[in-house]
């Protein structure tokens, strides 16, 4: 791709799925004043270690891709609200993710995520959190200060047991855990579902 975005540092919104794309031109990086990007359906492996630069962006979407691991650099997005990242290859997410203190929507549907980082709960304005489809066998302890969390999808990982600070989360409204491996739930849900919480096992 030429350096198209030379001199364009005004630009809001950036559209680039569906090109077969591996990269974005270093020049994007003084897209300083961008909302919104979308990167998806592409054949991203890797993000600009740069993205950092892009401090206004409050939304990203790049689901559909190849990609194997988010840069440290993603938690410099300090105004980021929203992040896309399903049908993608991630094993792990930065530590530094928890930095994006203004994220409201976390979609990691179709991953191949085996744990959480144990800082997980620092994200506390986090409202839908989607781990669908994932190997996930735990979540971190840190889970419990998610106090406005509306949404959490659990469905096809690999939980065997549940924590009994998951059905004391004050906001949440629908839970889902089917296709998991539970044999059991804290005695704690049936409150959660008192409160009209609604949970599908």
């Amino acid at each position: 791709m030429p350096d198209v975005f030379v001199g364009l540092t005004a630009l809001k919104f950036l559209y680039l799925s569906n090109n077969s794309l591996s990269q974005i031109p270093g020049t994007a990086r003084h897209l300083t004043d961008l909302n919104y990007l979308n990167i998806t359906d592409n054949i991203f492996t890797i993000l600009p270690s740069w993205l950092d630069k892009l401090k206004s962006l409050t939304e990203i979407r790049m689901y559909n891709n190849k990609l194997g691991a988010l840069p440290e650099q993603i938690g410099g997005l300090a105004s980021l609200q929203e992040l896309h990242v399903m049908n993608n290859l991630l094993e792990e997410l930065p530590s530094e993710l928890v930095l994006c203190k203004r994220l409201k929507k976390l979609l990691l549907q179709s991953n191949r995520l085996v744990n959480l980082p144990e800082e997980f709960g620092e994200l506390e304005v986090l409202s839908e959190l989607d781990l669908r489809f994932n190997a996930l066998t735990d979540l971190p302890e840190s889970m419990a200060k998610l106090t406005r969390l509306r949404f959490l999808d659990l469905r096809a990982n690999m939980l065997t047991t549940l924590p009994d600070w998951l059905a004391l989360l004050p906001s949440l409204e629908k839970l889902d855990l089917r296709w998991n491996r539970l044999t059991s739930l804290p005695a704690a849900f049936r409150e959660l579902e008192e409160r009209g919480c609604v949970i599908y096992l």
